[in-house]
């Protein structure tokens, strides 16, 4: 998977490198793209600090997150048990030129 200048993320096949799934919608250069939730979604950052979530399924955009000022240097995702729940959560943490670390909980159930 790449992160790529012409704002697009794509998915290539390790047998024959071809260019499986490509992803389009960001407005500025991709810097940073991770899979998460078992390779069923994919998170994209790009220079203009937008962070976006993609279904890999259907090929779509389930969100937009408009996270930092400045362009993201840094994403990666953490599990986590809620004590209360007993429920594993999902968190993205980014960090930007705007001189932040953020950390965004799912919220979903």
């Amino acid at each position: 998977m790449s992160a790529c200048g012409d704002k697009t993320v794509k998915v290539w096949t390790l047998s024959d490198g071809k260019c499986a799934a490509t992803f389009q919608g960001h407005n500025h250069a991709l810097v940073k793209v991770a899979w998460l939730n078992a390779g069923l979604q994919i998170a994209s950052a790009s220079v203009d600090g937008i962070v976006k979530v993609w279904n890999y399924k259907k090929q779509q955009c389930m969100g937009t997150f408009e996270m930092h000022e400045e362009k993201i240097w840094a994403l990666d995702f953490a599990e986590r048990m809620d004590e209360e729940s007993g429920v594993h959560k999902l968190r993205m943490i980014t960090g930007a030129g705007d001189s932040k670390v953020k950390v965004w909980s799912d919220s979903t159930v």
